[in-house]
């Protein structure tokens, strides 16, 4: 096996579908199993490995059919947990799978490894449940014959000792790649960053589900107000010390697209990380700031809200599509004092600014505990070709700046090349700006001994961020 065959997302080959499989439109079948977590979790899951997806999004389209709140709960359990630790349970089924296990057709691994990922994670779910219903499934949407197989693959796993299915591998990003489900070629970089230590801690905590935090509306309730309220029905709510405004939630009884607070404004999911950039920029009331990568709006809302309606932010995205996702945010936080606009950043739409926020598109990999299925997405070279974007970003925004202009470059990165190696770049082929040393306006526990914000999920509990405030002189 070579050092990615055990942990990478695999196509199915057409000589893999032993049978069609009947589909809605979104790919789902209608068949009448279909409203229990687990069935439509498998159908989920199939379609996320065939790789048309993104597994967030068709997750949430189907959340509203399961009616019952531990029925979700488990649905989203099962989704999101099994994409999260795919390579590993990927690797495990090949061991015990007869034949080649890349060519078993998507939806039967689906059910595989979700009924794998049941026996290993999920304690409270009886081993026969996890593997009869597995089966059940591919029964019913491949026939008899895969079934057979599924059920000698799960089998033989629920009578494997557990220390038999650690990775024996003598390649040590090989074997903490397969074990904690990243790509090898992401641990070996890690490995060679941070260190062993460093890389398993970050890896672990990529593999814990994040907390969902939510950012209060400044003209709504006061935070303890909030959480009183929440809590008087059932929410478990708390302030997040260090974090102004931000309030930590668990035991929803229903998503939080549902929730009264959340569908009048009065709360928007935000990891606090965010709010440091925002700090970073430090906004003042009645600015105009451009924020050029607005999409989906979260740090443009939060700029909005800072600056007061004497205040303009100019939120813009090359993709008219994501614009429409700020279009919603803006309109359920009532805010009026946003201008969207389709743009390019490498073709200024404005004659200057003085404030700007490029918060650019990066490799992503500083949310792996949040975007579960990113890891499997990426790829080493991708890299570069980002590095090279974000600074064609920055030059490009540079010309619209005047001494005094304040420029903000942020990503949700953790890779040197996309970040400190960027701004490098930048100052020294543009020498009118100067690095303005983020401790000035971010807690110092956030900030590196060179002047940028620097957070991990390992370190601090919030997304691996990075920014860097620069001045025009």
């Amino acid at each position: 096996m070579s050092s990615s065959e055990g942990i990478e997302l695999h196509q199915v080959t057409a000589s893999a579908r032993s049978r069609p499989v009947t589909l809605h439109e979104d790919g789902v079948s209608p068949n009448p199993g279909a409203s229990t977590a687990r069935e439509l979790a498998a159908q989920l899951l199939a379609r996320a490995y065939e790789g048309r997806v993104y597994v967030d999004l068709l997750l949430s389209a189907h959340l509203r059919r399961v009616e019952d709140a531990r029925e979700r709960k488990l649905l989203t359990e099962l989704v999101r947990g099994t994409v999260r630790w795919k390579g590993y349970l990927s690797w495990i089924a090949r061991k015990h799978y007869r034949g080649d296990y890349l060519r078993v057709p998507a939806d039967v691994r689906a059910a595989i490894e979700m009924g794998i990922y049941q026996l290993l994670f999920l304690t409270h779910v009886p081993s026969f449940a996890a593997v009869d219903e597995a089966v059940e499934i591919v029964k019913r949407r491949r026939g008899q014959t895969w079934a057979n197989r599924a059920n000698a693959v799960l089998r033989a796993i629920q009578r494997t000792p557990r220390e038999a299915l650690e990775p024996a591998s003598p390649d040590l990003a090989q074997r903490l790649a397969i074990r904690w489900s990243h790509p090898t070629w992401m641990v070996a970089r890690w490995l060679t960053r941070f260190g062993e230590s460093d890389t398993l801690a970050l890896l672990k905590a990529n593999n814990e589900p994040a907390p969902l935090t939510v950012r209060v509306k400044p003209a709504g309730l006061k935070p303890a107000e909030l959480v009183q309220s929440l809590k008087a029905r059932g929410i478990h709510a708390e302030e997040l010390p260090g974090f102004p405004g931000y309030l930590v939630l668990s035991e929803l009884p229903e998503p939080l697209p549902m929730l009264d607070e959340f569908v009048s404004g009065l709360i928007t999911p935000q990891d606090a990380s965010a709010q440091l950039v925002v700090r970073l920029l430090a906004p003042r009331s009645g600015e105009r700031v451009w924020d050029v990568c607005a999409a989906p709006g979260g740090k443009a809302t939060a700029i909005a809200e800072e600056i007061g309606i004497d205040g303009c932010v100019f939120a813009s995205d090359i993709h008219p599509a994501r614009l429409r996702l700020v279009r919603e945010q803006q309109r359920r936080l009532r805010l009026g004092n946003m201008l969207l606009l389709v743009a390019d950043a490498t073709a200024l739409p404005f004659a200057r600014m003085t404030k700007v926020l490029i918060d650019a598109p990066c490799s992503g990999t500083g949310v792996l505990r949040r975007r579960v299925d990113l890891r499997w997405q990426r790829k080493p070279e991708q890299i570069r070709e980002l590095a090279d974007l974000q600074l064609r970003m920055l030059q490009s925004v540079a010309r619209l700046q005047m001494p005094g202009d304040v420029l903000v470059y942020a990503t949700c990165t953790l890779e040197m090349e996309e970040n400190e190696d960027v701004v490098a770049r930048f100052l020294s082929e543009t020498p009118q700006y100067v690095l303005d040393p983020a401790d000035k306006y971010v807690p110092s526990e956030y900030c590196t001994s060179n002047g940028f914000v620097r957070t991990f999920p390992h370190r601090h509990g919030l997304d691996g961020v990075f920014a860097a405030r620069l001045i025009r002189t």
